[in-house]
């Protein structure tokens, strides 16, 4: 083995000291600038940053004008009165409980067809929480649900009743048509329907998985029945009510399509660092427009009964962007911007390591189920 091969795997042998959450020092800067070497044995993987329609609005121009006159002023109407997340006392550090009879703690809520990568920030978090706790019994971890299930808040009797000054409750959400896209994309990969059309319309139409409004009837904090009544005089006004219930329950939410930005405020808000909220390697992280989306499945999810249908959950999109929006400006700009910069950069580094431990590409850290020996191979390898 030569010199170079060697130094390495000495590089990686000391990064995996400082940056794997299992070690006392997760990340060192000096680590970081070491690890940047990395980056030019290879290309990058490219991460998420495809976008195959604008997330601000419908996805075709052909919706409806009446619909989207209409969703404008509920946007109006909505933002007028959204706050941004507040920041938490970063001296207090990130709300922790080893009670497990304890109904505070750290909750991450996943939406059906949203992204699990969150959850996997969530389970970082509460070991970086535990650490801060003096005296703490070894292999303590914060109470933490297991977000990588969907369920709803409703469901999880323990959030009505925790004290959000020693807990906190996170989500994302996602554009309401990219959602049932990935929902179908999801049944192609199962074999349990063909692409086609009518195949498309006919389930986005009638099927139980694109129900109306499934975002907010998953994060309302009680089990109250949200009405999507097309009919309704008041069903704006509904939509309002339940949308200013989640964002007043909840601490922070992000947005999928803004991932880094929603990542890089939570650790903001909660005074991490930024290597803290990598996500777990998945190979599931590319965004380009799916080969079998027709332009006739995109009319239709620019129409108005498509709209009409899932008002609440566009509504709820909006304000969450609002939301985020607000909450990024309560930091300084500059640190804000220099923080995602970084954080991409070190996103990018920790996608190529790992894509090259697991073969196959992919974005996040390899975190889990990686030991030296799979790194001195690798490096080996690509040496």
């Amino acid at each position: 083995m030569d010199n170079i091969t060697t130094n390495k795997i000495k590089t990686a042998t000391k990064m995996r000291q400082n940056i794997i959450p299992s070690k006392p020092i997760w990340f060192k800067r000096t680590g970081f600038v070491l690890m940047m070497g990395l980056m030019f044995l290879a290309n990058f993987v490219a991460l998420c940053s495809v976008k195959w329609f604008n997330t601000d609005r419908p996805i075709n121009q052909s919706s409806s004008t009446t619909i989207n006159s209409r969703r404008n002023q509920s946007r109006k109407l909505i933002k007028e009165s959204i706050q941004p997340f507040p920041i938490r006392d970063r001296k207090a550090g990130v709300p922790c409980v080893t009670d497990k009879n304890s109904p505070n703690g750290i909750y991450y809520v996943r939406i059906p067809r949203t992204s699990a990568k969150p959850a996997s920030v969530t389970k970082r978090i509460a070991q970086i929480g535990a650490k801060s706790i003096a005296g703490r019994p070894k292999g303590a971890v914060c109470n933490v649900n297991d977000g990588t299930i969907p369920a709803p808040v409703a469901s999880e009797k323990r959030i009505a009743i925790r004290d959000k000054l020693k807990s906190f409750l996170w989500t994302t959400v996602r554009h309401p048509a990219r959602r049932a896209v990935s929902h179908y994309d999801m049944k192609l990969r199962l074999g349990d329907l063909e692409a086609s059309d009518d195949n498309f319309i006919n389930e986005v139409k009638n099927s139980w998985s694109y129900l109306p409004d499934v975002q907010l009837k998953f994060l309302l904090p009680n089990d109250n029945r949200h009405s999507n009544d097309d009919n309704s005089k008041d069903a704006d006004e509904k939509n309002q009510a339940s949308i200013f219930s989640i964002l007043s329950e909840f601490d922070f939410i992000g947005v999928e399509e803004r991932m880094n930005e929603s990542l890089v405020a939570l650790s903001m808000l909660l005074g991490l660092k930024i290597q803290d909220v990598v996500y777990e390697f998945s190979t599931f992280c590319l965004t380009d427009k799916p080969k079998w989306l027709t332009t006739n499945m995109l009319d239709y999810l620019s129409s108005s009964e498509w709209l009409s249908k899932q008002k609440g959950d566009y509504m709820l999109y909006d304000a969450a962007n609002t939301a985020l929006d607000l909450t990024i400006e309560q930091f300084n700009e500059e640190e804000f911007n220099t923080n995602v910069k970084e954080y991409e950069t070190l996103l990018d580094v920790w996608s190529k390591v790992s894509s090259g431990i697991y073969g196959k590409p992919g974005c996040g850290g390899m975190f889990s189920n990686v030991d030296d020996a799979m790194l001195k191979n690798w490096l080996t390898a690509t040496a």
